[in-house]
């Protein structure tokens, strides 16, 4: 009887770990853990905005959270959140109640965060740069008396957006002025697998600072699907430009273009904006591969037979 009950309890725990409810690990009280689900590799030192999407998980439903970026190199703090409830950028150490805010109706909630550099000079770093994006709580009521926990940072490195001095890297732009298609999407420019770059297109009611209207150019900045990224500087760069949907990021839709190809452009100067509206024919579009924010697939086969050995051994033991 006694190993009846041995063979019990160790069955229902395989069928435990098969269905994945065992006590997830426990977060200190208040903070979010952030994941960064896509982050382009590079971050101008200029005032160039970049997007980044993240997912807060181990909210506690109801109450309200504050949440910001922060990019940082040792221990100082620079960077800037735009907040699209008051339209402005707010630094990283504004006062709490200027941040972004919302109410967990979940325990994990995904966003597109606006980010852009305040005075990290690319030409101080001598390497990456830190860019943490966190959230707090002190419960239903957003309060003064926060504190953040950096958590685990994404790694990026600064660009120096103008030609001259020794920077790890020197960057310039990618334009669209006739991109109607890619309104409201977001842009992903990649080198591989790697985004070097990421915005949402127009019009996505942030105030990047660009003139009513750009005299080399057909468009306003507002027109529908302009778009201005910043990224590396490289001859033959062969980067690939794709759109996402924000409400399906990681999957292209609609054209891909790839610089060098269909009259795209090959080349980024530093300091420079360089045009892809002669970009015409899109290139086909792969599989794409698993990235590093992939969340792999391989716990579901073995949780499985994880399963099926669990009872397999419990009606062993039935019918002995």
């Amino acid at each position: 009887m006694k190993h009846g009950w041995i063979s019990l309890v160790v069955a229902l725990a395989l069928v435990a770990i098969g269905f994945g409810v065992l006590p997830a690990p426990r977060v200190w009280a208040g903070a979010a853990t952030t994941t960064y689900d896509y982050v382009p590799a590079y971050i101008p030192d200029d005032s160039t905005p970049i997007v980044v999407r993240v997912t807060f998980s181990g909210l506690t439903l109801g109450d309200c959270y504050v949440y910001k970026a922060r990019l940082y190199k040792a221990s100082t703090y620079y960077g800037e959140t735009w907040n699209a409830t008051t339209s402005n950028w707010v630094a990283s150490g504004g006062i709490y109640s200027s941040q972004n805010q919302f109410t967990a109706t979940a325990t994990s909630q995904s966003f597109w965060v606006y980010v852009r550099n305040s005075t990290l000079a690319a030409s101080t770093i001598s390497g990456d740069a830190r860019l943490a994006i966190v959230a707090s709580s002190n419960g239903a009521t957003c309060a003064a008396g926060l504190s953040f926990n950096n958590g685990t940072p994404a790694n990026v490195t600064i660009i120096k957006m103008t030609s001259g001095g020794t920077p790890v890297q020197f960057g310039g732009w990618l334009e669209e002025t006739n991109g109607a298609a890619r309104a409201d999407r977001a842009i992903v420019i990649k080198n591989g697998s790697t985004i070097v770059g990421m915005y949402v297109a127009e019009n996505n009611g942030v105030n990047e600072g660009y003139p009513a209207v750009l005299s080399a150019a057909p468009a306003a900045p507002v027109a529908a699907g302009y778009f201005k990224i910043a990224v590396p500087d490289c001859v033959s760069c062969n980067y690939t430009v794709e759109s996402w949907a924000l409400t399906t990021p990681g999957s292209a839709v609609g054209q891909v273009n790839t610089m060098g190809a269909g009259g795209c452009p090959n080349t980024v100067t530093a300091g420079s904006t360089t045009s892809l509206d002669a970009c015409s024919a899109p290139t086909a579009i792969t599989l794409r591969t698993l990235s590093a924010t992939s969340r792999s697939t391989a716990t579901v086969p073995i949780a499985s037979l994880a399963l099926l050995g669990g009872l397999a051994a419990l009606m062993r033991r039935r019918k002995a």
